[in-house]
């Protein structure tokens, strides 16, 4: 029989990290729930934008809207010592953004502080800026390749204290909820594992203005009727709040034809 040739091939900073979080996260009982929404009208108020926030910026207000009203949204379960629930103020976005790094596709995570008291403008910012600012000045992306300069147990260690013990830690690492869409690239994932206890990802936009958008949960933190309902009311605030802020963009952009983008604040 005819031998394939191959090789050892060492992991990348970005493969190695994946891995860890992956190995960090099992056991996690994810459930996830889907909704399709009517969101046309956010739709329409979005492309009479010269320059639109991303649907990432909308859903992550959107959520956190709805976590500021639901302390549900905003817990995490903690193992040890004992069961128990971290419950947080306000809520962090973890948002996957892909780079290239290394020669290679790389996924970081920049965090979005409260994102229901930020503008869609601050939040567009942000993207602007993890999009494009070299890998190794953003902050949230630096702190991460530093992490993985530490050796392999202690990094471990650090995953399993973050995720199993220190509620504090935890949300300050991860945040308490995530974003991780490919729509973009014409597919999306049914299923995603993260280590925070909730994740909101979409499918493809259809041409009536209706999309598929799923939630990922923690069932240890909520059940599923809680969670249809909270899908729900996303829907609503991107259908009222986030859509009059569209408008709200639109109005000035109308007159001058330009619109600037704000300056987020990105303290912790």
């Amino acid at each position: 029989m005819a031998r394939v040739p191959g090789h050892w091939q060492s992991l990348s900073v970005n493969r190695r990290m994946i891995a860890e979080l992956m190995a960090s996260c099992h056991g996690m009982p994810i459930i996830t729930i889907e909704r399709r929404m009517a969101l046309a009208d956010v739709v329409a108020a979005r492309n009479g934008l010269p320059d639109p926030p991303s649907w990432v910026a909308l859903f992550a207000k959107a959520f956190a809207l709805v976590a500021a009203r639901r302390p549900e949204l905003r817990r995490a379960y903690m193992p040890h010592p004992w069961p128990h629930f971290y419950e947080t103020e306000g809520s962090i976005a973890s948002i996957a953004v892909e780079r290239e790094y290394g020669g290679e596709s790389a996924v970081f995570f920049g965090q979005f502080f409260r994102p229901e008291g930020q503008s869609l403008d601050q939040l567009q910012a942000a993207l602007v800026h993890w999009r494009d600012t070299p890998v190794e000045e953003v902050r949230d992306f630096r702190r991460l390749l530093n992490f993985m300069r530490v050796p392999r147990p202690l990094r471990r260690l650090a995953w399993w204290y973050a995720l199993q013990v220190a509620g504090r830690h935890r949300v300050r690492q991860f945040g308490t909820f995530g974003i991780s869409t490919t729509a973009s690239a014409g597919a999306t994932c049914r299923n995603l594992i993260a280590p925070v206890p909730y994740t909101l990802n979409y499918g493809l936009l259809a041409p009536d203005g209706e999309l598929d958008v799923r939630l990922h949960f923690d069932h240890r933190v909520v059940d599923g009727m809680p969670a249809a309902r909270a899908l729900a009311e996303i829907e609503h605030e991107l259908r009222t709040t986030i859509h009059e802020e569209l408008r709200t963009l639109a109005a000035p952009a109308a007159r001058t034809g330009v619109r600037a983008l704000g300056v987020v604040v990105a303290e912790r």
